[in-house]
């Protein structure tokens, strides 16, 4: 549902390294989105059609809360928070294992 489908040629990569994980989604931040806007929880659907087919079969459950609790569930586990990048052309997330 994140994807950015106006972006051709490229696709959702995952990259596993020793003590981290890369998830590369192809595409800029919407509109007024920020990183630090998504890290407050501030909700925007970029594929509305989506979105409301994974909110039927309920595959997803509030919308604008994946990064807030991924964040919670990290620092309960103790690991290092989330990085989150936009360097403009992709959107990068970085899970480290400790």
């Amino acid at each position: 549902m994140h994807r950015d489908y106006s972006v051709s040629g490229s696709v959702i990569r995952v990259f596993v390294f020793d003590h981290r994980v890369e998830i590369r989604s192809p595409g800029a931040l919407p509109n007024t989105m920020i990183v630090e806007r998504m890290k407050l929880g501030v909700c925007y659907h970029r594929n509305p059609l989506i979105m409301d087919v994974l909110r039927d079969y309920r595959y997803t459950e509030k919308a604008g809360r994946g990064i807030l609790r991924c964040k919670r569930g990290l620092k309960e586990m103790k690991i290092k928070p989330v990085d989150i990048l936009d360097p403009g052309v992709e959107l990068r997330v970085i899970l480290y294992d400790d």
